[in-house]
């Protein structure tokens, strides 16, 4: 976000909610994001607040949080602006707020119907997919395939080894670390995110004695603000030192180089294939999303949302029935909250007086 304001001419600091909030891993420690009542009197310090905030990807932000939020925000002295797509994945955490905030007109809501990240097939083709139609492999444009023959996790293991090392390299002139995303649903099982980052680190980099190996693609998976790195980001092993104990030197996107030690490594995980939660909120050149029978509770917005990680290429491999079954799915419709169900008995209770 900080490059694209810098582009514009806009020398602005984007933030993450926890570090805007001071987040110190227990507890919020700052009081409010409003200006005081004061300021702007003689002797009063400015700048202590904001008259517009903007939070960016608000599908991922969940009710306690949300709650934090406001806490903190003097609504009449500071305009709230809320950015997000309600067709993606709902927040790991309780609630659903962007989805209940539009569905009942709770706040005024702008639709935002163009797609920027996206263009020509890529971008339709996504769209399709929230009417649930997975349209076939684009023929004489490689922006979009689907390969949903292969009925076994094991087929797509191999089809997956030469298709990331051999044929997007060689047709497409991607690198396979640094272009190439693979997105699947889960962690465990043939197809989760384990298997495959073992599988792809061993193919890059033979048998490896550590957790990693240099050139490895890593993901940072909590907060550390002592390292000043936030949970989702992407890096790459740059170093290695073994001198006192393995420490990883790890060049961060966006954020430099830093070295990872000790308990720290714990929170550092293969970035080869994601989930869409941990993917959510970044986007590829070309992303390679694995949908098949075995991710049976996938549904159309995980689907959407990973496709929507692609820039420029995206391929989409599994079986038939497993693409099927996700796009007509929608778990996030689904959702209980108590938000939503509070704005029905508001609703209900207006018409009632009216």
């Amino acid at each position: 976000i900080e490059e694209s304001l810098r582009a514009l001419g806009l020398d602005l600091e984007a933030k993450t909610i926890h570090r805007l909030l001071a987040y110190n891993g227990r507890e919020f420690q700052r009081e409010s994001l409003s200006p005081p009542d004061d300021e702007g009197t003689p002797g009063v310090p400015s700048g202590d607040g904001f008259d517009v905030i903007i939070i960016d990807e608000f599908s991922m932000v969940d009710v306690p949080l949300m709650a934090e939020l406001l806490r903190r925000i003097d609504l009449d002295k500071t305009r709230l602006i809320l950015v997000g797509d309600h067709n993606q994945l709902p927040p790991v955490g309780a609630g659903n707020v962007l989805r209940d905030c539009i569905k009942h007109k709770l706040i005024p809501t702008f639709i935002l119907d163009e797609v920027v990240r996206q263009a020509g097939v890529l971008k339709t083709n996504s769209m399709a997919i929230l009417s649930q139609r997975v349209m076939p492999t684009t023929v004489g444009d490689p922006a979009w395939s689907v390969i949903d023959s292969l009925k076994e996790p094991t087929q797509i293991q191999v089809y997956l080894r030469d298709l990331v090392l051999n044929r997007i390299p060689d047709r497409l002139g991607l690198d396979p670390v640094n272009d190439v995303q693979i997105i699947t649903p889960t962690h465990l099982g043939q197809l989760g995110t384990k298997a495959i980052n073992e599988m792809m680190q061993y193919l890059l980099h033979g048998a490896v004695d550590r957790k990693f190996a240099v050139g490895d693609k890593v993901i940072q998976t909590s907060n550390d603000y002592g390292l000043g790195i936030m949970n989702g980001t992407i890096g790459i092993v740059s170093e290695i030192e073994t001198a006192g104990g393995t420490k990883y030197i790890v060049d961060f996107d966006g954020d430099g180089r830093r070295t990872i030690q000790d308990d720290q490594i714990l929170n550092l995980q293969l970035a080869y294939a994601l989930t869409a939660h941990k993917a959510q909120g970044s986007e590829f050149p070309c992303v390679v999303v694995l949908c098949h029978k075995s991710h049976f509770f996938a549904d159309r917005n995980w689907l959407y949302t990973a496709v929507t990680r692609a820039s420029k290429y995206c391929i989409v491999v599994g079986d038939r029935w497993g693409l099927g079954n996700a796009v007509k799915k929608n778990n996030v419709s689904e959702r209980r909250t108590f938000l939503d169900r509070w704005a029905t008995k508001s609703l209900e209770s207006r018409e009632v007086l009216l």
